[in-house]
């Protein structure tokens, strides 16, 4: 996408900021709640393919189209890529990569969206609990909400951004049916880039484009409930 004459990338990155904000308790809270009360656990296909539903209609809302992979042995709800107008299907992409089904069946009970009271009232706070959540319908909320800001603050530039938004139903027990999904879609996508947050002088570490190594160190894991 083109710059605007006399915008820098400073400037448009704060553009970027603003506009999520702005969305945040409008359209992001809202399309959260709406998703962590519809139960997915990875087991219950319709429960899950009803969460992926309103998926659809917010990834229809932020201009993307949608594709369903679907599961070869009807096991798993469809797997979903959207993807921007730019891409054609043989287009070199950015890509996102996310998943609707979460650990959680019905039979615990813990199906609401609750969000802690703050500074502006009850129900305004910065913790939110709810199963799915942090893993990792925040997540999905926070691509679209990212893809809307992107279009608000670039206009019909945002037209040329070739993305693809590429969500499974069957992450939490270990993708048996979507795993071919993703290889198939790298072909298509840019080399990775990794950015990782150092804890000195808070600066950010980047390595060239397809030369990345990602290593994550556990410390510590929240126990989580039996996923059958």
């Amino acid at each position: 996408m083109n710059e605007p004459p006399g915008a820098t990338g400073s400037v448009r990155q704060a553009e970027l900021c603003a506009a999520v904000d702005d969305a945040f308790e409008r359209e992001q809270v809202p399309l959260l709640r709406r998703l962590v009360e519809m139960p997915s656990h990875t087991g219950a296909k319709a429960d899950v393919e009803a969460a992926a539903a309103v998926l659809d209609e917010a990834a229809h809302a932020a201009g993307l189209r949608m594709r369903r992979v679907p599961d070869p042995q009807g096991v798993y709800a469809d797997h979903r890529v959207y993807t921007t107008s730019a891409c054609g299907d043989g287009d070199r992409s950015l890509a996102l990569i996310g998943h609707i089904d979460t650990v959680f069946p019905r039979s615990l009970g813990f199906l609401a969206f609750a969000r802690d009271d703050g500074p502006d009232g009850p129900g305004t706070g910065d913790l939110v609990r709810g199963p799915g959540v942090l893993d990792m319908k925040s997540g999905l909320t926070a691509m679209l909400g990212a893809i809307a800001a992107v279009r608000r603050v670039y206009g019909d530039d945002a037209q040329a951004l070739c993305l693809r938004m590429i969500i499974n139903s069957d992450e939490e027990v270990g993708s048996p049916s979507s795993e071919p999904l993703l290889p198939a879609s790298s072909r298509h996508t840019s080399p990775p880039r990794w950015s990782v947050r150092g804890r000195s002088r808070r600066r950010s570490h980047r390595s060239p484009p397809g030369q990345g190594r990602h290593v994550r160190v556990l410390h510590r894991a929240a126990a989580r409930p039996n996923a059958r």
